[in-house]
């Protein structure tokens, strides 16, 4: 994708946050890292600051960051993604924002 959209597109910044899932789940934590990081450079340059892409990004940093016992990196993703995500619920209806 990365040929066809060049280096800063959504979708490459996608593949980058699918293969930190992959990585993360075999366990591969510092290569998820290096992935979710790049994916977050893109996502903060093409979306906006509160999108529910960037969200999931901090989320699995958080957990990376908890899982090596890095504290205090993992709390300050964990509320970044809270922040977002709260940003995004619609309290008069109870239900979550549409994903934009």
């Amino acid at each position: 994708r990365m040929k066809h959209y060049g280096w800063r597109h959504p979708l490459v910044a996608l593949n980058w946050q699918e293969n930190g899932f992959l990585f993360h789940h075999m366990g591969n934590r510092k290569q998820a890292e290096i992935c979710f990081k790049e994916a977050l450079k893109i996502f903060e340059e093409v979306l906006s600051h509160d999108h529910v892409l960037i969200a999931t990004c901090y989320y699995h940093l958080g957990m990376i960051h908890e899982e090596e016992a890095s504290w205090r990196e993992g709390i300050r993703c964990f509320e970044i993604a809270l922040r977002i995500r709260q940003s995004k619920f619609n309290h008069r209806r109870s239900t979550w924002a549409d994903i934009e």
